[in-house]
């Protein structure tokens, strides 16, 4: 059975993370380089997303709903919704 990456969707989260806090930041400071580097990290984290979590069986994007990314550690497994086959975590 093929999995996908939990560092991967660790890595996104976490970038979901410092994003929201850096753009709380910049609304509360008026400082557009904190609104410049959450961009810069939701862009990044999108990018990781789109790349490292997708099926492995058709490469379908939207395999991970955004409640199941928000699981750190639970083990979860995923149903894709083009081709139906059960995609696991790797750890």
């Amino acid at each position: 059975m093929k999995k996908i990456s939990r560092k991967a969707a660790r890595f996104v989260l976490a970038c979901l993370g410092l994003f929201v806090i850096l753009i709380c930041i910049a609304c509360a400071t008026q400082n557009a380089m904190f609104f410049a580097a959450g961009m810069v990290i939701a862009i990044v984290g999108l990018l990781v997303r789109s790349r490292k979590i997708r099926c492995p069986y058709c490469g379908e994007l939207k395999l991970i709903k955004m409640m199941d990314l928000l699981k750190w550690s639970a083990p979860i497994q995923v149903e894709c919704p083009t081709c139906g086959k059960i995609i696991e975590y790797d750890e």
